[in-house]
């Protein structure tokens, strides 16, 4: 599905911020996103 929606991030974020990785593992769940986001990117998804 993720290759049929150009804004994946929106699909993603909702669920990660209803845990507690956004408050607490910040600067973790961004390395995490932020690599995802490489690795959509690079998967031909744009």
């Amino acid at each position: 599905w993720h290759k049929q929606t150009p804004r994946t991030e929106l699909f993603v974020a909702p669920g990660m911020t209803q845990s507690s990785v956004m408050l607490e593992r910040k600067d973790d769940f961004i390395a995490a996103f932020t690599a995802f986001l490489q690795r959509n990117h690079k998967d031909g998804a744009a």
